[in-house]
């Protein structure tokens, strides 16, 4: 919304990438921080979730802690999320990266008259995965 840029508002676009594999890891142990959890190899998690926004990350954890958390139910004992929870719960999962990609795409075509979306339309130039 253009009016969100006049004087005295946000002022200016900043774009933001989805997170690289670095950031995708440690936004997996963020989201399982406090939780009970066994042995986790979040880098495999991280490098399976390319093209993951953050938010898509932490469905995949909650999604990840209630499976732990039914089997816990199913048990009697609490079960710690494993690599199991999390790696199922990923298989279930879709990124919503490449639907935003899509709309970028068309904001940039159409849109960047005044070159607003110029990191954007490097981003998707070079940096789309």
């Amino acid at each position: 919304d253009p009016a969100l840029l006049r004087p005295g508002r946000l002022g200016q676009l900043l774009f933001v990438p989805p997170p690289d594999r670095e950031a995708r890891a440690h936004i997996i142990w963020h989201h399982l921080a406090g939780r009970p959890h066994g042995e986790l190899d979040v880098w495999a998690l991280a490098d399976r979730s390319d093209g993951y926004s953050g938010a898509d990350l932490r469905a995949v954890v909650e999604s990840a802690v209630e499976r732990a958390l039914a089997a816990s139910l199913q048990s009697g004992s609490v079960v710690p999320v494993g690599m199991g929870h999390l790696l199922a719960a990923l298989g279930e999962s879709r990124s919503s990266v490449g639907a935003w990609v899509d709309v970028a795409s068309n904001v940039v075509t159409y849109s960047n008259t005044e070159g607003q979306y110029d990191d954007l339309a490097a981003w998707l130039r070079h940096g789309r995965r």
